[in-house]
């Protein structure tokens, strides 16, 4: 079968560019004029405004760190599956067959069908939730395979977010706990017990269909929860307005673990800072470009980490920001 060059894709798909850059595709003359540039690509499950633009402009900061400059040093491109399985494949495909020096994700799944498509370029995780247990990685210390980069660990962080949301909310008492079942419930014993520890009671449920998240809510209240907070999940993400609109429909204080759900309209989050995640994916690409095979490149962890607050919300909830927590904030949304 005739393969289409990549660029028919790139027309095809909703395309971010960095910056300008040939197409993807394999050169078709023999000789070049220039010295041929590495080509790296970001390859997204979802949709380019799916994604907070900050962690691509991370992205470019960390190549420019490194001496890969776009259009210059380096070509990067941005593909954008959509949320189209089929899409995300034939992407896969192409970039499989194309001469890609370096793959850069964030999704499990994108890693999968670039596996399953023949892939043999290697890829970079720039955020993933835990790729030991998602079957991409042999270990944290030597993936021992195309695949290394950097991982959050779940562990603590639902139980760090309940903390905060009581030093938010001095009065909470029973906490309602948002799980997407798809995801793994990993961390969700250590946020009971940071709970109970704190005198509150965790409401967990299970969230897997939008049109239910009304009655999830009323029901939540109905028994007597004070506040929400969210296991973090793509597919809340995805429906992160009408969570927060619930929210604040419900005068429920709540917590998240990005920073949109407080553009949005959120009390707070709480995050591993994905901006510093994907600059320091940066730094795994720039190795692998020297030649350091991913199977020798350990998983990294999270080393920063970022709390956004919506004083907008507070003041309609009726809550006071404490000054701690206002001088921790990476950023209060007015």
């Amino acid at each position: 079968m005739k393969r289409r060059p990549l660029i028919a894709l790139l027309a095809a798909s909703s395309v971010l560019t960095l910056a300008a850059a040939p197409a993807l595709e394999r050169p078709a003359r023999a000789q070049q004029a220039t010295a041929r540039r590495p080509r790296i690509v970001y390859l997204g499950v979802q949709s380019a405004a799916s994604i907070d633009p900050h962690q691509l402009n991370a992205f470019r900061t960390g190549l420019s760190e490194n001496g890969l400059i776009d259009g210059e040093t380096v070509e990067v491109r941005c593909l954008w599956a959509e949320d189209h399985i089929e899409r995300l494949r034939a992407l896969s495909t192409e970039i499989a067959q194309s001469d890609v020096d370096v793959v850069v994700t964030a999704a499990a799944d994108a890693v999968r069908a670039l596996i399953a498509a023949g892939a043999v370029q290697p890829i970079v995780l720039a955020v993933s939730t835990d790729p030991v247990d998602a079957g991409l990685v042999k270990s944290l210390a030597r993936p021992d395979g195309l695949v290394t980069g950097l991982a959050l660990s779940s562990i603590d962080l639902a139980a760090q977010r309940i903390g905060l949301l009581k030093e938010l909310a001095p009065s909470l008492r029973r906490v309602l706990v948002l799980h997407d079942p798809s995801m793994d419930a990993e961390g969700l014993e250590a946020a009971r017990l940071a709970a109970a520890s704190l005198g509150i009671e965790v409401l967990l449920v299970e969230a897997r269909d939008p049109a239910a998240f009304g009655s999830i809510f009323a029901a939540a209240v109905a028994d007597h929860a004070d506040g929400v907070a969210a296991i973090a999940s793509t597919f809340f993400d995805d429906n992160r307005a009408r969570l927060v609109e619930l929210a604040l429909q419900h005068r429920l204080p709540s917590i998240w673990a990005s920073a949109a759900y407080v553009r949005d309209g959120g009390l707070a989050a709480w995050t591993p800072s994905l901006a510093d995640l994907y600059r320091r994916s940066a730094g795994y690409v720039a190795q692998l470009l020297k030649g350091v095979q991913a199977a020798d490149l350990p998983i990294g962890e999270p080393a920063a980490f970022d709390l956004f607050l919506n004083r907008r919300t507070a003041d309609r909830l009726g809550l006071a920001l404490p000054a701690n927590l206002l001088a921790r904030a990476t950023e209060v949304m007015e």
